[in-house]
């Protein structure tokens, strides 16, 4: 909410109040999608260094180094998912798609994961 704000200091003043609110939504929704995808991007590093703690076996290193291969996008989509547990309208409105849009790319993401393993 501060970095909107901050945002709407450094803009020229808007003298229409309806623009003015569309603006400062869609500078917070880009902020907040901003902080969602480093969120998820420091997750990568994550997986990383839980296969040393916990040690992993291959299998799991597989599906790790398959996922870390993923554009960033579907990664993204992913490691909300299932690290952080947010559902697929909570990732639509992040990434500005329908709940079912989100539940479709899940489906194909996993197809392309599993063809991914299966090579």
């Amino acid at each position: 909410m501060q970095d909107t704000f901050l945002a709407l200091m450094k803009r020229p003043f808007i003298e229409d109040e309806t623009h003015l609110k569309a603006w400062l939504i869609r500078v917070a929704v880009n902020k907040c999608r901003n902080l969602f995808m480093s969120a998820a991007r420091r997750k990568t590093a994550a997986l990383e260094t839980a296969a040393v703690k916990y040690k992993l076996n291959d299998d799991d290193i597989g599906v790790i180094e398959c996922v870390n291969k993923l554009p960033p996008i579907e990664r993204n989509i992913l490691l909300l998912y299932y690290l952080e547990g947010f559902t697929a309208k909570e990732i639509g409105g992040i990434l500005g798609r329908k709940e079912n849009a989100v539940f479709k790319k899940i489906e194909r993401i996993r197809i392309k994961l599993k063809n991914m393993l299966e090579d």
